[in-house]
């Protein structure tokens, strides 16, 4: 009895382990996902300064506020992008 409510207790221990191992992974790629994010959309904003955007007839008058939104905004929709060919390789293995 004693040994079996010990082999039990062990598995579920290392079964809480797993999933904080798993956790904290999650935890620290979601920062370098962040990290990455921030440094592609300053890579963004400098090979498209608000120069360059104002170049184009559409954008003619764009002001400082709206070229971030437009910038962030081009970001979220990679974002969605990437995500969908994410979930779709994840469904196909």
């Amino acid at each position: 009895m004693i040994t079996i409510s010990l082999y039990k207790t062990l598995k579920m221990l290392l079964l809480y382990i797993r999933k904080g191992i798993q956790y904290v992974t999650l935890l620290i790629m979601q920062k370098i996902n962040k990290e990455n994010i921030e440094q592609a959309t300053e890579r963004v904003k400098k090979r498209l300064p608000i120069e360059k955007i104002r170049q184009i007839p559409k954008y003619k008058n764009i002001s400082p506020k709206a070229y971030n939104q437009l910038i962030k905004n081009a970001e979220t929709f990679s974002l969605l992008i990437l995500e969908t060919i994410n979930v779709q390789g994840q469904n196909i293995i």
